[in-house]
């Protein structure tokens, strides 16, 4: 039987990715053992939900749990600050990037380089030198996932995005395979590494709308019920952009339900714009991070899905987020900012949704407004997400299979 090894420098339950593909590879005759590093204290409730749905698979995480071993962890933030400091002052080098932008990257080697196997799949830029290593050690096969582009999350010209490219450059080519989540990814990266072969995978999920909410035919004001998710409610994501529109509107009958961990200066913070916009406290909701299927639950009781990204970093530009295909599984329609990665959405999946202008209150709440003067807008994207998404997860899961297969063969 042939064995798979995936490994992550993340956990599961913050790597909905992840846990996709390991239901998509469940359904073939495979040993699976999953390395994880637990970095996210919130996530360690709904990672013991996922062990249990996926009970077949070996999980190991590469250290104790903040929570039953603190002292790793913060000896563990002490020893990174170091290495990158070593880096700035050294220029950077491939030595220093793979020891120091990420938490736990040398547990997760030393335990991906115990468990033999013929294909190693890597998840976050931590976890790259792991299977590569690994693959070598027992004359495997290393395959890695690029969902982000990485070196597009750091300030352009500084040491950190030097040491991801030099990280990318001296492993990347040493991979048997590469996926990446959306098609400007693809383009970013085929651009560096044009010798290199690239599989767009997207951030796909399966259909549940016809499960948890039936299709609206008819939709009635005077409500427009408006939801945005991610793992932390934090800056830089739009958010503020979403409070000033709702302010504009001067509607109270507009609600926004946030989901995510929060912190309370946040939320404070948060709720002094929603005042300062004149849009009243109870019509902003704040809910804590939720399990998969959960928040397809919640989001279908919602009128609309909400990926207000903007473009401080290359990444979220060209970005295809869990947000643009969560929320039509889910059975509603995005209002999605115009980012380069979102409008190309858009125009592949049209009528999913509308499309305004980067961080503009005032055309988003003309967005908003729309919505509730024309009952039939909403129905109409409704039925055209049936139509684009009842399929796709299938599909996808199909492709990403069969790419497995052929790198084992």
């Amino acid at each position: 039987m042939k064995r798979l090894v995936f490994v992550t420098s993340a956990q599961p339950a913050a790597n909905p990715r992840l846990v996709k593909e390991l239901r998509w590879i469940s359904r073939f005759n495979f040993t699976i053992t999953v390395i994880y590093a637990p970095i996210s204290p919130w996530a360690d409730e709904f990672d013991i939900q996922i062990k249990r749905e996926l009970k077949h698979i070996e999980w190991v995480s590469a250290v104790p749990t903040e929570k039953q071993n603190s002292i790793i962890h913060y000896w563990a933030r002490l020893r990174r600050r170091w290495w990158l400091w070593v880096g700035r002052i050294t220029n950077g080098n491939v030595f220093t990037a793979a020891k120091g932008l990420t938490l736990f990257s040398q547990e997760l080697a030393h335990q991906a380089s115990r468990y033999p196997a013929d294909v190693y799949v890597g998840h976050n830029l931590g976890a790259l030198p792991a299977v590569v290593k690994a693959a070598k050690r027992f004359h495997a096969k290393a395959c890695f996932d690029l969902e982000d582009f990485h070196s597009g999350e750091m300030s352009h010209g500084s040491i950190e995005q030097k040491m991801v490219q030099q990280l990318e450059a001296a492993y990347l080519p040493l991979t048997s395979g590469l996926t990446v989540s959306s098609p400007l990814i693809h383009a970013c990266y085929h651009n560096q590494f044009p010798e290199l072969s690239f599989l767009t995978i997207p951030n796909v999920f399966p259909y549940r709308a016809l499960r948890v909410n039936r299709l609206v035919e008819r939709y009635d004001p005077p409500r427009l019920s408006m939801i945005w998710f991610s793992q932390f409610v934090g800056n830089d994501r739009g958010i503020e952009c979403i409070i000033q529109a709702m302010g504009k509107c001067r509607n109270p009958a507009v609600r926004l339900t946030l989901v995510g961990n929060c912190t309370s200066s946040k939320k404070k913070q948060l709720l002094t714009l929603a005042q300062q916009s004149q849009v009243h406290s109870d019509s902003i909701v704040f809910v804590n991070a939720m399990s998969e299927e959960d928040l397809a639950v919640l989001c279908s009781q919602h009128d609309i899905g909400l990926a207000p990204e903007l473009n401080k970093q290359r990444d979220k530009e060209v970005a295809w987020t869990n947000k643009l295909f969560f929320y039509p599984a889910s059975g509603i329609p995005v209002l999605a900012s115009a980012t380069e990665g979102q409008l190309l959405f858009m125009n592949n999946f049209t009528d999913a949704g509308s499309v305004f202008p980067i961080g503009d209150a005032e055309a988003l709440a003309a967005h908003i407004q729309l919505y509730m003067d024309d009952s039939s807008l909403l129905v109409r994207q409704r039925k055209a997400i049936q139509k684009h998404f009842t399929d796709i997860y299938e599909l996808e899961a199909k492709k990403w299979c069969e790419y497995i297969t052929s790198v084992l063969d």
